[in-house]
């Protein structure tokens, strides 16, 4: 009996090792093997449609995060295969999109698969501060250049550029020489090469008169001509006759253009592809 009551202890003695064993083993291995991230969503891009390649998709929400960071608005790109109620599903798919999820307001991009449309939208306070219809007509039809190949990547980062220039502007965060300089790259060198050139043409000018004219001698003094004015007492009339004019201010117009967008409301542009 003492024998077999020895190998019992034996026996859980090393099972009770094996069990320390193996506790110590996973403390261990939990301080040296570093967990494995959570792949969190995206706040700023949303790909159902499968539209944008892994890069373009990284691209795209770094440019967007930092455009939302900058500024303090929302952007938004989104693709999605979703039906809809009115004649442009991307309009009803981002609208109900970002109301739900970014209720302060956003600026947004979505492309619809279901009927091939795109949307420009924004919404809120914040954004209707910057955007009108006019600025988002401008920026859906840089974006719509390239949704006809198809080429949905290059029109996000075309929507993504419009919105950085068009938030620069209208904040003035690079002041006004700058934001000639970004916006206006083209207009900017060929003026500056217009203007030198002027210079360079009057210099020219100026130069070829002066060598031309260096030689010649005065002939005549002013006091050797006679008063070319002969007035008599019959024409002196003409000279004390004089008109006095008094200005009259214009009345003021009273009417004012109409501003669209306000309050919670919306403001945006789009089509098909």
């Amino acid at each position: 009996m003492e024998t077999e009551s020895a190998k019992f202890k034996i026996a859980k003695m090393t099972n009770m090792k094996r069990f320390l064993t193996f506790i110590f083993s996973l403390i261990v291995f939990s301080l040296v093997v570093e967990p494995m991230p959570i792949q969190a969503a995206s706040a700023h891009v949303l790909d159902d449609a499968d539209l944008l390649t892994a890069e373009e998709e990284k691209t795209i929400d770094q440019k967007a995060s930092q455009i939302a960071q900058d500024y303090d608005l929302d952007v938004l790109v989104l693709t999605t295969y979703e039906f809809g109620s009115s004649d442009v599903y991307a309009r009803d798919f981002i609208e109900s999109y970002g109301e739900q999820y970014h209720a302060d307001g956003y600026i947004g991009y979505c492309i619809d698969m279901a009927d091939r449309s795109f949307w420009i939208d924004g919404y809120g306070e914040n954004a209707l501060k910057y955007f009108d219809q006019s600025d988002t007509d401008a920026i859906s039809n840089d974006v719509e250049d390239y949704l006809a190949d198809e080429e949905f990547g290059e029109s996000a980062s075309a929507f993504l550029n419009g919105v950085d220039h068009h938030l620069a502007k209208a904040t003035k965060k690079y002041g006004f020489f700058t934001n000639i300089i970004i916006n206006k790259t083209p207009y900017m060198i060929v003026s500056i090469f217009g203007i030198l050139f002027g210079i360079l043409v009057a210099g020219m000018m100026t130069f070829s008169k002066m060598h031309l004219h260096q030689d010649k001698k005065i002939k005549r003094k002013a006091d050797e001509y006679s008063d070319p004015v002969q007035l008599d007492e019959k024409n002196e009339q003409l000279i004390r006759t004089y008109q006095t004019r008094t200005p009259v201010p214009k009345a003021q117009d009273n009417g004012g253009g109409y501003s669209g967008g306000g309050g919670g409301g919306h403001v945006g542009s789009g089509g098909h592809f």
